[in-house]
């Protein structure tokens, strides 16, 4: 189960967000594709409110609006993989297979 949102921080700011919609921008990555874009989810401040959560796969790209967000910026990128030590290939780094379910 997804749980309903997630605690982060971006740098020393902790911030609360849409783990629902965490789990779901990340499908949108690709591990194969060689463009970094694709390797990550962009967390902005939303002009309006909340929280902004963009991805893309190179040919689409996905933007939802956490109104629920307290986060105040500055943006960062999510990185969604990290190298396995055992076998050399990129798998889903722990928090964002904890959003997927």
């Amino acid at each position: 189960m997804v749980p309903e949102v997630i605690e982060m921080s971006s740098g020393n700011e902790k911030f609360v967000i849409n783990a629902e919609m965490i789990g779901k921008a990340s499908k949108f990555a690709d591990k194969h594709n060689f463009r970094r874009e694709c390797l990550w989810i962009r967390v902005e401040k939303s002009e309006l409110f909340g929280a902004r959560i963009i991805a893309t796969d190179g040919h689409r790209m996905i933007v939802f609006i956490d109104p629920q967000s307290d986060f105040k910026g500055p943006g960062f990128n999510l990185e969604l993989f990290e190298t396995s030590m055992s076998s050399g290939i990129k798998v889903l780094k722990p928090l964002i297979k904890a959003c997927r379910k």
